[in-house]
């Protein structure tokens, strides 16, 4: 796990609000003395035993004889829904199980902390649509994404709207003003 990392966060906050009992293993994504991405044979040889690709975060559990190790935040999660279905986190309907998993926010939100171009803009204008297609998903009930209940839908969001003064900061926009029920969520 890498406490800063917001896919890791994702599981974090999931294996708390399920209450499965874990140990965190921090495991360093970048070379603190060059501030570099690590590269793979960098990385805890048992931490590469788990995970092959080296990323985080990844959970690792014991049955009988055997460590099974889970990876990628959105299979950890559902890893965790089926381990420990109580409380259950994922909507029951498949609508609403349909409207969790449907977002660009994140892959978007990556494309434009890194494009330095004219498409830049692009990518800041399907930002600008996806929060307002998001407020229209909002339960206006709250206090939560989907109403009255914490959902995964919080947890895969959260992390990302956290970081939202990082878009404020260093490309000059965030979320519109008048997405009133995302604010308010957020």
């Amino acid at each position: 796990m890498c406490r800063f990392c917001p896919f890791a966060q994702r599981t974090w906050i999931d294996l708390n609000e399920k209450g499965v009992p874990y140990t965190l293993y921090e495991v360093a994504i970048k070379n603190p003395k060059t501030g570099l991405w690590h590269q793979l044979n960098e990385k805890p040889e048992w931490f590469l035993k788990l995970n092959p690709l080296g990323k985080v975060p990844t959970l690792a559990y014991k049955e009988a004889d055997a460590t099974h190790s889970v990876y990628e935040s959105n299979i950890c999660n559902e890893f965790l829904e089926d381990y420990q279905p109580s409380p259950s986190l994922f909507a029951i309907h498949p609508v609403c199980k349909a409207r969790e998993r449907t977002n660009k926010l994140v892959p978007l939100f990556y494309r434009v902390l890194v494009r330095q171009d004219k498409e830049q803009k692009e990518v800041a204008r399907e930002i600008q649509d996806q929060f307002y297609w998001l407020e229209e998903q909002v339960d206006s009930q709250g206090p939560y994404f989907m109403g009255r209940d914490f959902s995964m839908v919080d947890i895969t969001l959260l992390p990302w709207f956290i970081r939202m003064f990082i878009l404020e900061h260093y490309r000059g926009f965030g979320l519109p003003a008048d997405c009133k029920k995302l604010a308010a969520w957020h």
